[in-house]
């Protein structure tokens, strides 16, 4: 299973955390599509995000990260290894430009470099850009936008 880390000191099955979350995710994807099909929007009104989708980086990470160490896929930048009854450990932090070779920045959170190709993906989807990602387009003509 996994070890314990800074956001969970308990023993868990992380297989089953896994498939759980998972579950969870595409469920609450699953509904927002019907729901937005059931309001008969046109292309222009909304638009549904599937950024788990998108994390097919875990596959092909040499088409997403630029860093100047090897891929990494599987540890994380900021690297703190617990154990059942540590209360501070020792942390192993990538630094610089390495820090864009890897998907997560913790055991929790995506890399900055995730978050840019997040970004970039709803970027494509706000100027009207198709994106595999998207189930509807984003028009923003009919929105004013104030400061």
């Amino acid at each position: 299973d996994s070890c314990p880390n800074t956001h969970w000191d308990l023993e868990r099955n992380t297989t089953e955390w896994s498939v759980y979350i998972k579950v969870l995710v595409r469920a609450g994807n699953e509904i927002t599509s019907l729901m937005l099909e059931a309001l008969q929007l046109t292309r222009s009104n909304a638009t549904s995000f599937d950024p788990y989708g998108l994390f097919i980086m875990y596959n092909n990470p040499q088409n997403y990260f630029n860093g100047n160490a090897p891929h990494n896929v599987t540890g994380c930048i900021n690297s703190c290894v617990h154990t059942m009854s540590s209360t501070k450990v020792p942390c192993t932090i990538a630094n610089g430009t390495v820090a864009d070779s890897f998907l997560r920045y913790d055991g929790l959170h995506p890399s900055q470099q995730s978050d840019r190709i997040v970004a970039w993906a709803v970027t494509a989807v706000v100027i009207g850009e198709d994106n595999r990602w998207t189930t509807f387009e984003l028009s923003l003509s009919h929105l004013q936008i104030s400061r």
